[in-house]
C-alpha cells in the first residue's frame, strides 16, 4: 500500500489495540476470515513470546488480532473491517486527521514533528499510538516526506523495535528473554556460561542437575498433599499420575538463566564461608538461596512448560472447532437441498396443475365471450328495432300535437262570430297591451285574434326595446313566473296590471276589455 511506515512491525502493537476488544469481537472476525487463522505459522511473529500471555484464551484473542492485521496488508476486506473496528475506539482521532490531511496527502517533516510531539518513545502505549496514527494515515492515503527528519525518526522508532519484547515486563524479565534466546545459539557467550555452571553444579551435587529436579518433581507428584500449581495442572487433566513432565537439559538451562536474572535481593550476600563450584566461588548462604529458589520456581516453571505444549492444541482447537462447524453446515446443507429438490418437485406439480387450470379457465372465457357476443347482437338488433319504433311514434306525436294546436275552419269561424256578437275587439288590439304568460295553444288564439298586441312569452327571449310603449300589461296567471313579472317590472314600471285566472279565451278577452 504506501511505501514507508513509521513502525515497520506496526501489526504488533495494533494487536494489542484490538485485542482490547471484546472476545466475541475477535471471535467473530476469525468466524468471518477463517483462512487467516489456519495460515497464521506464516506470519512473522506469530510465535514470538511478545504475544504469549498467562492466559490462553487472552493469547488467543492476541494473536488472532496480530493475524488479522498481518493478512490486512494484503486483503483491502480486511482492512477496512479492521478499520471498523479501531475507528469505533479511535474515531476522533480519525476525523483530526482527516481534516487536516485528508486532502493534501502529503505530511511533511514539520507536520510530522508537531504531531509526534517527542521523537522518543520509550513504551508500549506510545508505540500503540503511533501505529494508529499511521494506520489511519493509510486509510486516508496520506504519504510521507521522506526528509532527514522522517529518516532520524524512523532510526529512533527501529531502536525502540529492538526492544520492544518488554510489553510491560520489567527489566529482568527482559533479560530473561534476551537470555533465553541466547541459549538457543550453541556458540554464544550466554550458552556457554550456562552450560559451564550446570556441569559444575552437577560435579558439585555428584549426578546431573536434570535427575535431582526430575527426582524432586517426582516426589511432588506422589505427596499427599500436592503443590497448589501441580494439583492445579492435574485438575485440568494436563498431567496425572502415569503421564507426567520431565525435565530436559534445555528446561533447566532455561530455568538456570531465569534464576539469574531474579531479582539480587533475593541472594543475600554475607561474610563466611565459601564454596567453590568449578571455577566459580559462592558464598554458602548464596548458594543455599540458589537452591532455594530453585525449588521455589521448579512447579512455575513446569506449569509453564505444561501450557506451552498445550497451547497449540488449544489455538488448533478453534480450527478443529471451524471443521467440525464446517461440517454440520455440509449436514444442514444436504437437508436443504433434499428440501430444495422436494420443494421444486412440488412446484412441478403446481404448474401442471395450474396449467390445466389456466386452459379450462380460458375454454370457459371463451365460450362466455361467444355468448356475450351473440347476446350483444341480439340487443343491437333490439336497439335498432326500438329507434324505429320511436320515430314512427315520434311522427305520430307531432302530427297529434299540430291536430291539437292547429283548430278547425269551423271552430275559428265559432269564435269569430261569438266574439263578433259580444265584443269589438278593435278597441284592445293594440301594441300598447302586452299579454304576459300563459299556456302556449291559448297565446298562439290570442294571437289570431289580437295580433296587434304584444306577447311575453314564457319560453322566449326580448330585447329591452320590445317593451317600450306598453301601457297595460294583462297577467296570465295560469303559466307565469317571477322573473317574467320582475323583468317587466323593470321595463314597464308605469305600466297598469291585471291578472287574469281563467284560461278561456272569450273569458280572457272580456276580462282585457272590462281593464281597459
Amino acid at each position: 500500500m504506501r511505501r514507508t511506515r513509521l513502525i515497520e512491525n506496526r501489526e504488533v502493537f495494533l494487536a494489542y489495540v484490538l485485542a482490547n476488544c471484546k472476545f466475541s469481537t475477535i471471535e467473530g472476525l476469525h468466524r468471518r476470515f477463517p483462512l487467516v487463522w489456519k495460515q497464521r505459522d506464516q506470519y512473522k511473529y506469530y510465535k514470538h513470546v511478545c504475544l504469549e500471555r498467562p492466559s490462553l484464551k487472552e493469547e488467543y484473542k492476541l494473536k488472532c488480532a496480530y493475524c488479522l492485521f498481518e493478512a490486512s496488508k494484503e486483503d483491502s476486506i480486511i482492512f477496512n473491517v479492521l478499520f471498523e473496528e479501531l475507528y469505533k475506539q479511535y474515531g476522533a482521532l480519525y476525523k483530526q486527521l482527516k481534516k487536516y490531511y485528508g486532502r493534501s496527502k502529503l505530511i511533511s517533516d514539520t507536520g510530522l514533528e508537531v504531531l509526534m510531539k517527542d521523537e522518543e518513545l520509550i513504551n508500549q502505549s506510545d508505540l500503540m499510538d503511533v501505529s494508529i496514527f499511521d494506520f489511519f494515515l493509510e486509510k486516508l492515503e496520506v504519504q510521507y516526506d521522506e526528509t532527514t527528519f522522517f529518516n532520524q525518526l524512523k532510526v529512533t522508532y527501529d531502536g525502540i523495535q529492538r526492544k520492544i519484547l518488554d510489553f510491560e515486563l520489567d527489566i529482568d524479565e527482559l533479560n530473561y528473554q534476551y537470555f533465553k534466546y541466547q541459549l538457543t545459539k550453541p556458540n554464544s557467550i550466554t550458552f556457554k556460561r550456562v552450560k559451564h555452571f550446570y556441569r559444575s553444579y552437577s560435579d558439585y551435587l555428584g549426578q546431573n542437575v536434570v535427575d535431582v529436579l526430575n527426582d524432586k518433581l517426582e516426589r511432588c507428584y506422589q505427596e499427599e498433599k500436592l503443590s497448589s500449581h501441580i494439583q492445579w495442572m492435574r485438575d485440568l487433566g494436563l498431567i496425572d499420575q502415569h503421564t507426567v513432565y520431565r525435565l530436559t537439559i534445555t528446561d533447566v538451562y532455561q530455568l538456570m538463566t531465569l534464576l539469574l536474572c531474579t531479582d539480587g535481593d533475593n541472594l543475600i550476600e554475607e561474610e563466611g564461608a565459601s564454596i567453590e563450584i568449578g571455577d566459580l566461588v559462592l558464598p554458602i548462604s548464596e548458594l543455599e538461596a540458589f537452591e532455594e529458589l530453585l525449588n521455589e520456581l521448579l512447579p512455575y516453571f513446569v506449569m509453564s512448560q505444561v501450557m506451552k505444549e498445550n497451547r497449540e492444541f488449544f489455538f488448533r482447537s478453534y480450527t478443529l472447532k471451524d471443521q467440525m462447524i464446517s461440517k454440520q453446515l455440509e449436514k444442514e446443507v444436504e437437508l436443504l437441498k433434499r428440501d430444495l429438490k422436494s420443494v421444486k418437485e412440488t412446484n412441478k406439480l403446481l404448474k401442471l396443475s395450474l396449467s390445466e387450470e389456466k386452459l379450462n379457465q380460458e375454454k370457459m372465457y371463451k365460450l362466455q365471450l361467444k355468448q356475450l357476443r351473440s347476446n350483444l347482437m341480439t340487443t343491437m338488433h333490439e336497439k335498432e328495432r326500438l329507434e324505429k319504433e320511436l320515430e314512427n311514434l315520434k311522427e305520430r306525436c307531432a302530427q297529434l300535437e299540430s291536430i291539437i294546436k292547429e283548430p278547425s275552419e269551423a271552430e275559428e269561424q265559432v269564435y269569430e262570430m261569438t266574439l263578433e256578437q259580444s265584443v269589438d275587439v278593435s278597441e284592445i288590439n293594440k301594441a300598447e297591451i302586452m299579454i304576459v304568460g300563459g299556456a302556449t295553444p291559448t297565446i298562439q288564439k290570442l294571437k289570431r285574434i289580437l295580433p296587434n298586441c304584444k306577447y311575453f312569452e314564457v319560453d322566449k327571449k326580448y330585447n329591452d326595446q320590445y317593451f317600450q310603449g306598453v301601457k297595460f300589461a294583462i297577467l296570465l296567471t295560469n303559466i307565469l313566473n317571477h322573473s317574467m313579472t320582475k323583468k317587466l317590472d323593470k321595463h314597464c314600471p308605469k305600466a297598469k296590471k291585471k291578472s287574469v285566472t281563467v284560461t278561456n279565451v272569450d273569458l280572457i278577452i272580456e276580462e282585457i276589455v272590462k281593464f281597459i
